[in-house]
């Protein structure tokens, strides 16, 4: 007689559902980036990768951590796809068979650019702020503070203290520990996986 599988316990299908969605953002994250990036190889065609670091932190998509792309981050990326920088532009710049793609105008550009920034902006049409004491932020969500304005959460360092990064116009970005009492968190309508949608979506539109 065959052994009967033991029924799983609620922790192990919470943790394997917690895996799933976890791959499930992690290659949306990696589809919506390949994307810009094919972008950004056809429209500015960068040689570097510094090239595609820059356009990619000045379109606003962030790396998988939330954090801006830096050089190695990237690299990361590029290596996944079996290519570089330069590469990569060489390719997808070739002259075509048929005829020649037409770059997007300059006000589609900045359309596209006004419209990404409207999605992740901390504004009364995107959710609202609410105290940290409320709600548990998770790592890269938005945060504010009486003093040193608008950060990004980054770990909870103890119980109900956490390590939260700001950035500095004269001394750059800096880290500090933070109670929950003194901070809010802004909580979006829309999943942070729902945004990512809506970008691929406008790329498609605009670029």
């Amino acid at each position: 007689m065959a052994r009967k599988t033991r029924p799983l316990k609620n922790s192990d299908l919470g943790r394997e559902r917690s895996l799933e969605t976890r791959k499930s953002r992690s290659a949306l994250h990696d589809k919506l980036t390949w994307n810009f990036v094919l972008a950004i190889a056809r429209w500015e065609q960068p040689r570097t990768l510094r090239g595609y670091v820059s356009e990619l932190n000045d379109i606003g998509h962030p790396s998988a951590s939330g954090s801006p792309w830096t050089t190695q981050k990237l690299h990361n990326v590029f290596k996944r796809h079996n290519t570089t920088a330069k590469k990569l532009t060489a390719k997808v710049n070739q002259p075509a068979v048929y005829e020649l793609p037409q770059p997007p105008t300059k006000a589609a550009r900045i359309a596209f650019r006004k419209a990404i920034e409207g999605i992740d902006q901390p504004s009364v049409q995107n959710g609202s702020w609410r105290p940290a004491t409320e709600i548990q932020p998770r790592r890269s969500d938005l945060v504010r503070h009486g003093e040193f304005g608008v950060g990004q959460y980054v770990k909870e360092e103890a119980i109900a203290r956490f390590l939260c990064r700001f950035i500095d116009d004269e001394h750059g970005s800096f880290d500090a520990q933070i109670p929950a009492s003194q901070l809010e968190v802004f909580q979006f309508h829309l999943s942070r996986e729902e945004r990512q949608q809506i970008a691929e979506r406008l790329a498609e539109k605009w670029l």
